[in-house]
């Protein structure tokens, strides 16, 4: 099953670009894909948490609000999968892969991702995927149901 998935993947479109991109040494496709799902889970568990908090605040019951994040963690996903796979990209290309995995542990790692999501040429896409997803229309639409 897994390689039919990944045939149809592959198949529906991708192709070896005339200028593909240029990564540092070590960075393979598992190793990449790891820091991009290592990235997205910490910023939709932030949004999710942040969520929570807010809901709390106006005493929105705890029920509910379990419901609700569960619903909502499409929404969360598409900024911080915008932002993630940009700022590893970005990443990759100027560090080895040694380098990244010696800034330290999971956390230091996580910081240096972060602030590649928030600054340089990976902040107008994660902000713009998050403006996207922001309206109730939209959330609704995106939410699990």
């Amino acid at each position: 099953m897994k390689l039919a998935v990944a045939t149809l993947l592959v198949a529906s479109g991708a192709s070896v670009s005339d200028t593909p991109s240029v990564y540092k040494d070590g960075w393979t496709y598992a190793e990449f894909y790891d820091a991009v799902v290592d990235c997205r889970s910490w910023l939709v568990f932030s949004a999710a948490q942040g969520y929570l908090a807010k809901g709390a605040d106006a005493h929105v019951s705890a029920e509910m609000l379990r419901s609700d994040v569960v619903s909502l963690l499409p929404v969360f996903d598409i900024p911080a999968g915008a932002g993630c796979f940009c700022a590893v990209n970005e990443i990759a290309k100027t560090e080895t892969y040694s380098q990244y995995v010696n800034v330290g542990d999971k956390a230091k790692r996580l910081d240096a991702i972060g602030a590649a999501v928030t600054k340089g040429p990976c902040a107008e896409p994660f902000k713009s995927s998050r403006a996207a997803v922001s309206s109730k229309d939209a959330m609704d639409a995106l939410k699990l149901k």
